[in-house]
């Protein structure tokens, strides 16, 4: 059986593209120029101790840092305890809003903790009506003038006549 390549110009044992790309960026790139040995000119400085930390800086050093970390631990700590003062304290509230607004507030369902509140807002309903002492009828003829008007704004306006002149 004889292999027939639809590329005449690539030879059928190298043709991976990836590999021919990467060996062809390889060749342009230009040699990488291994380092250059060091000299021997740089000694190691002389020891000096007035330039040089001793031990008692890092003694020092050391203390205050001891000295922080408590002072942070004893911040954390008041924090800590201020947080869950606090939160207590939420806790008792949203325990007593749980008790007095219900989870499910619906109108079919009747709670016992809203029949007060819902006899108040009729009562202020009534204080706060805008006009009081009217008559059924006079709310009638309102709703339907509120509804003629309405459908008048909604419904489509009537076909408007073309006049064509030649």
């Amino acid at each position: 059986m004889q292999l027939v390549s639809n590329y005449p110009q690539v030879p059928l044992a190298t043709s991976n593209p990836a590999t021919d790309a990467a060996r062809v960026e390889g060749q342009q790139r230009p040699p990488v120029i291994p380092p250059q040995q060091p000299a021997k000119g740089h000694e190691e400085r002389a020891f000096n101790p007035q330039n040089e930390r001793t031990a008692d800086t890092a003694q020092q050093n050391a203390r205050l840092a001891s000295q922080v970390h408590e002072r942070q631990q004893q911040s954390n700590q008041q924090q800590q305890q201020q947080n869950s003062q606090e939160q207590k304290q939420q806790g008792k509230s949203l325990f007593a809003a749980m008790l007095v607004k219900p989870a499910l507030d619906r109108k079919d369902i009747r709670n016992a903790v809203n029949t007060p509140t819902a006899q108040a807002a009729q009562q202020q309903d009534k204080q706060q009506h805008p006009l009081p002492g009217q008559s059924d009828d006079f709310y009638r003829d309102l709703g339907s003038r509120i509804g003629d008007y309405y459908r008048q704004q909604t419904s489509p306006a009537s076909a408007a006549s073309l006049d064509a002149k030649a």
